[in-house]
């Protein structure tokens, strides 16, 4: 969904306050596999700086224009796709937050940042991603009525066989909801 941050579950422990203070630049990494909460995360933080340069996101391929300076963080989705001469223009900001799949903490390092690296994959448990399914089950509804309970022994066994990657999980429920459907 557009709205991730709606449907964040977690903390963001001391993420804004770290990227609004000191004197130094501050540099954020958010770093894990596909569909483990980064982008939901980022999107989270987002809300948490009206100021901010806004979230850009990084397709494979082009880029949109870097947003001018603002007094909040720049915010980067699939920040492992920036090119050399882009991610000369982010090292411009004071404060960067970034969602990757891929470590960049060097560079920002050796531009004079403050790093924080953040390994999202170690933040998923399975009490968090019950609450993250019960979330969307919630905002997927499409009328008044039940939901589905779904046990703490299926999320385990999901956890199990799909990690921290939140999007096979949601994808694998809706299949398994779709042939109830069919089979009725």
């Amino acid at each position: 969904p557009e709205d991730r941050a709606a449907l964040f579950v977690g903390d963001l422990q001391d993420w804004p306050q770290f990227l609004k203070g000191g004197l130094n630049r501050r540099f954020l990494q958010l770093l894990g596999p596909s569909g483990c909460g980064k982008t939901t995360r980022l999107r989270a933080l987002q809300d948490r700086f009206p100021d901010s340069a806004g979230l850009s996101w990084c397709p494979e391929e082009g880029w949109p224009p870097l947003p001018a300076s603002s007094e909040g963080p720049l915010l980067v989705d699939d920040a492992q796709e920036l090119s050399g001469w882009l991610l000369a223009g982010v090292l411009q900001f004071r404060a960067v937050a970034v969602a990757t799949q891929r470590d960049l903490s060097d560079r920002f390092a050796r531009a004079g940042f403050e790093i924080r690296n953040v390994k999202i994959q170690e933040l998923v448990t399975v009490g968090q991603l019950q609450k993250v399914v019960e979330r969307r089950l919630e905002w997927a509804r499409r009328g008044p009525g039940a939901l589905p309970l779904i046990g703490k022994d299926v999320i385990s066994g999901l956890f199990r066989n799909y990690g921290p990657d939140l999007e096979s999980i949601q994808s694998d429920l809706y299949d398994h909801y779709q042939q109830l459907e069919t089979e009725e």
